[in-house]
């Protein structure tokens, strides 16, 4: 495996290949999606789902938030593995932690 900027360069790229948009925290209210976090030692990303801030802001939404942040996370592992990443998960729903490419043989086609 690469540096932790290489791989989060490469896992970004598989994901908006799938038609994933990125977390945008950086605005007022941010819009939710994939957010990237790399690991250094070993290089490897953590990969977790964001909420629309309007979900996250309304705490009589408390349980739906916690429920689709479960519900994306497990999903984004699932995808990760579909793009021939190697991904360790943790407890159901928690984030994805993308440690390399599968080997292609390990890779299901069709």
């Amino acid at each position: 495996m690469d540096s932790p900027d290489h791989v989060l360069t490469l896992v970004r790229q598989s994901l908006a290949e799938a038609g994933l948009r990125l977390a945008d925290d950086a605005s007022a209210n941010p819009r939710g999606g994939v957010r990237l976090t790399p690991i250094a030692t070993p290089p490897a990303v953590r990969v977790s789902w964001s909420v629309h801030h309007r979900l996250y802001a309304d705490l009589r939404r408390g349980r739906e938030t916690l429920d689709v942040l479960d519900l994306m996370n497990l999903a984004l592992g699932g995808v990760l593995t579909a793009l021939g990443w190697d991904v360790l998960s943790g407890a159901p729903g928690q984030p994805a932690v993308v440690v390399g490419r599968r080997h292609p043989s390990e890779i299901r086609h069709g």
